[in-house]
């Protein structure tokens, strides 16, 4: 388990530069871009149901992880999510 004392290491700290200074849920945003394209692509019901679908449960899981997010890094986690949006990325950073 070294690899995950590199990266979760004594202290635990927010990460808020790169893409995460754009938007908290970069992954899954990335995921759901895609199921859009593929929705864009080939528009139909089918389509749009598994983008609903993969929305509602990324939605849920990140909506969960924040949960425990503010509850390790307290503030600090309350203050990005005030600054950082959830989903879509502002097109103006706020400082």
């Amino acid at each position: 388990m070294k690899a995950h004392r590199v990266v979760f290491n004594d202290q635990p700290t927010l990460l808020d530069i790169g893409v995460y200074a754009w938007v908290r849920h970069p992954l899954y945003l990335g995921i759901l871009l895609v199921c859009l394209g593929f929705l864009l692509a080939v528009p139909s019901i089918f389509a749009l149901t598994i983008w609903i679908t993969f929305f509602l449960i990324y939605d849920k899981m990140a909506t969960y992880e924040e949960t425990d997010l503010k509850r390790i890094l307290g503030a600090d986690y309350a203050a990005y999510q005030q600054r950082v949006p959830k989903w879509l990325p502002r097109l103006v950073r706020q400082s």
